[in-house]
């Protein structure tokens, strides 16, 4: 459920996350014990919008987990836009943190930096650089310290 008036949204959300990432290569890796991890989760997001930027912050709580997971998590982070910083594109910067209880409060962190281009109002194209620093939010391996940069191409539908 989302809701939004003026500046101010929200959004709470009763969700299941499962994944079988990583499934062919323990299949070819006996050796490797498989974590089937599944759980449900209650989680609220509170955002607002301020000149140039938007705040955001919020928590959830793991209800239901297989294996069983510590349950609290927290996730905040921040967005801004310089619009038409080099000509028809707009610079755009983002921080997201999340930190949860079974990984001891470690927070994992996402950096993203790059340029977006609308025309005339309509769909958005972003070409964005990313810096991750934290554990790795793929299933089988949640608990695996991950640490990259990327680069990434992201469209409105």
């Amino acid at each position: 459920m989302s809701y939004r008036r003026g500046a101010f949204s929200a959004r709470g959300r009763v969700y299941h996350q499962s994944s079988h990432l990583g499934d062919e290569f323990l299949l070819g890796n006996p050796g490797v014990e498989r974590i089937n991890l599944s759980y449900e989760d209650a989680e609220l997001l509170l955002a607002y919008d301020l000149p140039g930027i938007r705040v955001y912050g919020g928590g959830g709580y793991i209800f239901a987990a297989n294996p069983g997971l510590d349950p609290a998590h927290w996730h905040a982070g921040l967005e801004t836009r310089w619009p038409g910083a080099l000509g028809e594109l707009d610079l755009v910067g983002a921080a997201d943190l999340q930190s949860f209880e079974q990984q001891e409060w470690e927070v994992n962190q996402s950096y993203l930096l790059g340029l977006a281009w609308r025309r005339d109002g309509g769909r958005e194209l972003r070409l964005m650089l990313e810096r991750f620093n934290g554990f790795s939010p793929n299933g089988q391996f949640f608990d695996t310290p991950l640490s990259f940069w990327g680069l990434g191409v992201f469209f409105d539908l």
